[in-house]
């Protein structure tokens, strides 16, 4: 059914003839009970594609029969065509892109009927999502001044994932007569990745530290935070020296009993570490959140869950990472650790599990879809 999605949402707004509604519901029942989980993907950039492909070729997303789609609005510049020569000349099918065509007020707390009609669209088509990084958030989404240190860019970008996550959690705005749109299926996945995580947490109301290194640990300069290995949650570079992760910092979290209930992988077994490329950092939390792991000092929140959907989960790090792939392909690259590679399978393992639980719940093969998914050994 998804094959065809990228263009359904446009097709019924510029009325193009519809099929009978008994024949179109009768074949999408059958097409649907032939395919696997399908994934939403915001910011589909040809490197956030890459990443993903990456993934799949490693196994670390480990889901028979799985649709990867591509979201963006209408309004945002993205060049989606060289996402889409990426996937034609690597013949991959599964994988399609959509433009998501709805009016997007420039608040995107207030919702319009064609948006109301496209989010719900959306959720009940797919099984999951994974709001992607990218970079920061206007402050004025959490009703704060914007620091000078706050870079905000793809407007539309962000306005459009926040709008689309206040949707599924029930957050700002949404929470005026309506449903969370997951309370119809409390299993379906939602994975925020760093921007992600952040944007999940000021759907729901919270707000961010603008700047971590200032913010939290009083630093202003690169050589104070070089001195401050605890403030560099992404890589500062001073001159022309480099590291073989270019941006990303290396570094150890510190997990929550929160984390380990819903049966995450052990993060202080061995020790491994994740790479992260940011900073900005949660501040007051989101409704409906709780923290699963912070920053080894306890001073940066470094994933967050939701106390009543379970397989909503964010995370500060990159575990998307192509350096986790290639060292899971044994392909070169950035040295990962066996330890660091262990935790970040079974996390994807955890994450895989929870797409195909949602996809169950959708075709109708689990009736009360609660249950946490659990990591593979």
């Amino acid at each position: 059914m998804l094959v065809l999605f990228a263009g359904t949402l446009g097709c019924a707004m510029r009325g193009i003839r519809q099929v009978a509604p008994e024949t179109t519901a009768l074949r999408d029942a059958a097409l649907e009970k032939s395919r696997g989980p399908v994934l939403l993907l915001t910011d589909p950039s040809e490197e956030t594609i890459k990443q993903f492909l990456f993934l799949v070729d490693a196994s670390l997303i480990n889901v028979e029969n799985l649709r990867i789609v591509g979201i963006h609005h209408a309004s945002d510049p993205l060049d989606t065509a060289r996402s889409a020569r990426l996937l034609e000349e690597r013949q991959v099918t599964w994988f399609s892109l959509e433009t998501v065509h709805c009016e997007l007020p420039d608040d995107p707390f207030v919702f319009s009927p064609s948006c109301l009609a496209a989010f719900s669209e959306l959720f009940e088509r797919s099984d999951g999502i994974v709001f992607s990084g990218g970079p920061d958030l206007p402050a004025a989404d959490y009703q704060e001044a914007q620091s000078l240190l706050t870079a905000p860019r793809s407007l539309e970008r962000t306005r459009f994932e926040l709008a689309l996550a206040a949707a599924l959690l029930g957050g700002k705005g949404w929470r005026d007569g309506r449903d969370a749109l997951l309370e119809s299926r409390p299993s379906y996945l939602v994975l925020g990745i760093c921007l992600g995580m952040q944007e999940l947490n000021v759907a729901l109301g919270g707000t961010l530290h603008q700047d971590i290194p200032f913010e939290i640990y009083g630093l202003y300069t690169y050589e104070e935070v070089l001195a401050e290995p605890r403030a560099a949650h992404r890589r500062y570079r001073l001159g022309r020296t480099t590291g073989d992760l270019g941006r990303f910092a290396r570094h150890r979290l510190a997990t929550t009993p929160a984390w380990t209930s819903r049966g995450l992988p052990d993060l202080d077994e061995g020790s491994p570490r994740v790479l992260s490329a940011h900073h900005q950092a949660v501040e007051q939390l989101g409704s409906a959140l709780e923290v699963l792991a912070t920053s080894r000092d306890g001073a940066v929140v470094e994933s967050l869950g939701h106390t009543r959907f379970r397989s909503v989960l964010g995370v500060q790090f990159h575990p998307e990472h192509e350096a986790i792939a290639k060292a899971a392909l044994s392909r070169g690259g950035p040295s990962i650790d066996e330890a660091s590679l262990a935790a970040h399978r079974k996390l994807w393992s955890w994450i895989s599990g929870a797409l195909i639980a949602s996809a169950e719940a959708r075709m109708g093969a689990v009736p009360t879809p609660t249950s946490t998914p659990t990591p593979a050994d």
